[in-house]
């Protein structure tokens, strides 16, 4: 299975999963409050594999980055770990050319 999506791969997942989609942006803080894609949660590479048990594991995940490498290794990650439905945009913020919001997401308190 290639996990790989393209820009327009992307849109298509978000807009046929709204409700069992989860885009996790694996930038730094400063990076992802400079501009994120809408409804992203931040969760920095760092931080990926002490947190991987809070991921539902019913939801469909799509890492994202700035360019797709920092991604791919949290995607492999988890499906290392049991995930079946993860996703790397390939190309990540760079490529995207959709909707961006800027700041820090307020749910990303922790650290």
């Amino acid at each position: 299975m290639d996990i790989n999506l393209t820009t327009g791969q992307v849109k298509k997942l978000m807009a046929g999963k709204k409700e069992s989609l989860l885009i996790v942006d694996v930038r730094e803080p400063h990076e992802y409050a400079e501009g994120h894609i809408p409804g992203s949660i931040l969760v920095p590479l760092g931080d990926v594999a002490a947190h991987i048990d809070r991921f539902p594991k019913d939801k469909t995940i799509l890492f994202v980055c700035r360019s797709g490498r920092r991604s791919l290794e949290a995607a492999n990650l988890f499906l290392e770990n049991g995930y079946t439905e993860v996703f790397n945009y390939q190309g990540g913020m760079l490529a995207w050319n959709g909707a961006v919001e800027r700041g820090l997401y307020k749910g990303n308190s922790e650290g």
